[in-house]
């Protein structure tokens, strides 16, 4: 089945396990005002309207996402987000399916080992206070 001639947002919804559902975020009446304001990205020289917008707040939604839009052989295109700051706005596009990862924000720092997991959402100046507050320092 082509998920081009279906919404997307739907066939999703229908895919994705209930107990581990990402946040979707589409245009209608009833979410203008959220997605007017959560489609914009940084650079707002680009007004892009996508598609849809999944907030993933886990690694196993972004793998469930994918696995669905494989299936389903979606061809339309996709972006992913993580701050939105992408001077260029290579991360979002209008009719886009953007997978979002910006709530996806965890750090976890071991400093004796001198190593670091960093998750995709955070922003550079939230990751510096973390690791200020631990006399690190990224080199």
């Amino acid at each position: 089945m082509n998920a081009t001639l279906f919404n997307i947002t739907d066939i999703l919804k229908g895919y994705l396990s209930l107990d581990n559902m990402p946040e979707i975020l589409f245009d209608s009446p009833a979410t203008n005002q959220e997605y007017n304001d959560k489609r914009q990205i940084f650079n707002t020289y680009f007004q892009f309207r996508p598609t849809a917008i999944v907030f993933c707040i886990n690694t196993q939604q972004v793998s469930d996402v994918i696995k669905c839009i494989r299936e389903y052989s979606y061809t339309g295109p996709l972006r992913i987000r993580s701050g939105g700051h992408d001077h260029e706005g290579e991360c979002s596009a209008t009719d886009a399916l953007v997978i979002d990862l910006s709530k996806m924000t965890g750090i976890d720092i071991k400093a004796d080992l001198n190593y670091a997991t960093i998750q995709p959402g955070i922003m550079f100046i939230y990751l510096i206070k973390q690791m200020d507050a631990q006399s690190l320092i990224i080199w």
